[in-house]
């Protein structure tokens, strides 16, 4: 019976990754380990292979990320960044791979769709069928989408969900318009301008302005399928982040943005066919019995556009727990991420003509305060002109500020009746970031004020342009939303004499 080493062992699953990682079909085609060489050999490192560090330095992508159990108990930290070249040694760790998103000739669009409970954190693990069924109307809905302005992506399946990702290639005339659209902010500006890390160069701003680009191009798109949502079925609530909801399971369908809330060189996505083991080492989130008894997962594509393939649903969740199922699948197919560009114009003239466009170019318009200025400014904000839980959230922002509810929450009260600025919002949010409050988080690193830009941008811009009706805005439905975080509920002083419904205006 195969395990994680024997099946990264195999040939057709290596030149998929290549593939997805930028490297021409035409030469992972030849790679070859020789006889057996995957089943009986494990004595012999893929890492000390030759011809497969040859074919690293062919990828378009400028790094990998390996995640797992070698690294927890060897280097006390579950995640490392490596350059290309030592694509063998994450294989012969059994690690789970990643790309980055920064790529040397493409800008890389991705679309990440999951399904979450809070509730039962660990359900899509434990009972995928169920999971995945809820998931399969807002899929269509979504494909739909895309298939009408002209894209053809390719769809991996993950966890919890699917990735839809595509590229445009810098080459193209559309990538001028990219530039022209996307907005880098100073801080942003610095930080792309230092080498070290896993960066051997700088992020251009052309790089980064297409980057930017890409993601409001993408929430564009997530706008009108949501608006599309209830003519495919889907009945569970689709937010943007992990959005508590107050239903029986607390579940939802969240399609994850934050990728575009950081700087393009900190984000990377898993690779088709690697291995999936967050859950073995992710038991106090879900749970200790589905870390034990859920088998290590695969991530694999379940529509291959190069190939025309899709598997059935059945097929899907039945191969990405089989080994020897996934690495014949993984010779049957090809994985290079398709080029887009007729999907992405057809696109682009939409969001020309939408208010989220407009939306867009008022919010990188605006300006923030100073942050020499914000002891005079936004320090100066009276907690007494908003509700309890929202000045709960603003002077207790760690964790309150880490969650997209309480900053969901705090973009409707403050954007509401014209009060604020959008990216005033942003600066106040970033203020709170960038002071001392225990953060775990290194924002120096992450970004402080690309994090809460992009995070105000996706709920304002709900708001900006209708998608963001505020149904669940009122009291009751926040109370519904149970804890927070710890023992702290979101409504944190019930009957407080404050009506959040007052301001939905």
């Amino acid at each position: 019976m195969l395990d994680e080493l024997d099946y990264y062992r195999d040939e057709r699953v290596i030149r998929r990754m290549l593939e997805y990682c930028g490297v021409p079909p035409a030469l992972t085609q030849h790679f070859s380990l020789g006889h057996d060489y995957h089943r009986y050999d494990k004595g012999s490192l893929l890492n000390d292979r030759s011809d497969l560090s040859t074919l690293t330095d062919a990828m378009s992508t400028e790094y990998l990320v390996g995640w797992g159990r070698y690294l927890v108990e060897n280097r006390n930290y579950g995640f490392e960044s490596v350059k290309n070249f030592s694509m063998g040694w994450l294989l012969d760790k059994g690690l789970d791979i990643f790309r980055s998103i920064w790529d040397r000739e493409n800008t890389i669009g991705i679309i990440d769709v999951e399904y979450f409970s809070r509730k039962y954190p660990g359900l899509a693990y434990a009972d995928p069928e169920s999971t995945y069924a809820k998931l399969e109307p807002f899929h269509r809905c979504l494909m739909h989408t895309l298939f009408h302005f002209g894209f053809n992506p390719l769809v991996l399946a993950t966890g919890q969900g699917y990735h839809y990702v595509f590229r445009i290639h810098n080459a193209s005339p559309l990538a001028e318009r990219l530039v022209q659209i996307g907005h880098v902010e100073a801080s942003t500006k610095d930080k792309y301008l230092q080498r070290g890390g896993r960066r051997d160069r700088i992020v251009t701003l052309e790089e980064g302005k297409r980057f930017d680009a890409i993601g409001k191009l993408i929430e564009f798109l997530v706008h009108l399928t949501i608006h599309q949502r209830d003519h495919f079925g889907t009945w569970l609530p689709v937010t943007i982040g992990d959005i508590a909801v107050g239903n029986e399971a607390q579940e939802a369908i969240n399609v994850d943005l934050s990728c575009y809330a950081n700087p393009l060189f900190m984000r990377d996505i898993r690779l088709p066919f690697s291995t999936h083991q967050k859950h073995k080492l992710q038991a106090r989130k879900v749970g200790q019995w589905v870390s034990s008894n859920i088998p290590i997962q695969i991530a694999i594509p379940r529509y291959t556009p190069c190939n025309g393939n899709e598997l059935s649903l059945f097929e899907l969740l039945h191969n990405r727990r089989h080994f020897l199922n996934s690495a014949n699948y993984a010779g049957a197919i090809t994985t290079e991420i398709p080029e887009c560009s007729h999907g992405l114009w057809n696109l682009l003239q939409a969001y020309y003509a939408s208010p989220l466009h407009q939306f867009h170019i008022h919010y990188d318009w605006a300006q923030q305060e100073n942050p020499f200025y914000w002891p005079y400014t936004y320090d100066r904000f009276d907690l007494r002109m908003v509700p309890p839980c929202v000045a709960h959230i603003l002077a207790h922002p760690n964790p309150a500020l880490l969650q997209p509810t309480q900053i969901q929450t705090v973009v409707r009260t403050l954007c509401s009746k014209e009060w604020w600025h959008p990216k005033h919002v942003a600066g106040l949010i970033r203020s709170k970031y960038e002071r001392n409050f225990g953060w775990e988080i290194d924002w120096t690193k992450y970004d402080a004020n690309m994090w809460a830009l992009g995070w105000t941008r996706f709920y304002a811009g709900m708001l900006a342009d209708g998608t963001d009706h505020k149904e669940d805005f009122n009291c009751l439905s926040h109370q519904q939303k149970g804890i927070a975080w710890a023992d702290r509920p979101f409504c944190v002083q019930p009957f407080c004499g404050y009506s959040l419904s007052a301001y939905s205006q």
